[in-house]
């Protein structure tokens, strides 16, 4: 089981924990054996960073040179990151003022966002993420360019790139991986998912808990058959 999200914090696995704060505390009570905390992973900044759970079930780094493909090392190192991202900052920053669109910049190592310092329609939202995919298109660095539903950011990389890596690191392939989320759509940072595995496609944490006990009962048939 792995979280992909497109939370990320270098250096800082415990902002990691803060978000999975439950569940890293329910591996800690149930007292964990090592061969059960090795098949839990969360992959962050969408590509950029995996974690995994230690014997003091504290969430971890995994040193890249154990997960990192070929393909991420040629873009990871690359000069020429600053500078995408200084050009999709650019862009986002721009296209809100066109809108008409008051918004904060939040700028990461591998990742540049606008947070909008009001309420607006979520149509501006969907605009600023699709003008900046066109925008952006022509870039040679891999990125994903979304909307957070009350932000729109665009990431160094992207699921599926991190989905692949991850595939390649527990030795598994498409077909025995299924990921679920919420945003497949052309702005949503799932969307891209679909090239690797297959999907499921979630509305809410109700419905996510709803799919995963039926999953968890078809898996107790198939043992029990």
């Amino acid at each position: 089981v792995a979280i992909v999200t497109a939370a990320g914090y270098p250096g800082e696995p415990s902002r990691f924990e803060g978000r999975l704060k439950g569940l890293v505390d329910a591996f800690k009570a149930q007292a964990l054996p090592k061969e059960v905390r090795d098949r839990f992973h969360v992959m962050g900044g969408e590509c950029n960073y995996l974690l995994r759970v230690n014997d003091d079930y504290r969430l971890e780094f995994v040193p890249a040179q154990e997960w990192h493909t070929d393909q991420m090392y040629d873009w990871r190192e690359n000069k020429e990151v600053a500078s995408f991202l200084d050009r999709a900052e650019e862009f986002l920053t721009s296209y809100a003022k066109h809108l008409g669109v008051e918004v904060d910049v939040l700028r990461k190592e591998y990742a540049v966002g606008v947070l909008p310092k009001s309420d607006t329609i979520y149509e501006n939202l969907e605009e600023m993420a699709l003008a900046c995919q066109a925008e952006l298109s022509d870039a040679s660095i891999p990125f994903c360019a979304f909307n957070g539903g009350n932000d729109v950011f665009v990431d160094v990389g992207n699921k599926h790139i991190g989905l692949q890596a991850l595939m390649r690191y527990l030795d598994i392939d498409g077909s025995q991986t299924l990921h679920v989320g919420d945003r497949f759509t052309l702005t949503g940072n799932d969307a891209k998912v679909r090239e690797a595995a297959s999907i499921l496609w979630v509305a809410s944490p109700d419905e996510t808990t709803f799919f995963m006990r039926l999953l968890y009962r078809d898996i107790l048939n198939a043992r029990i058959l």
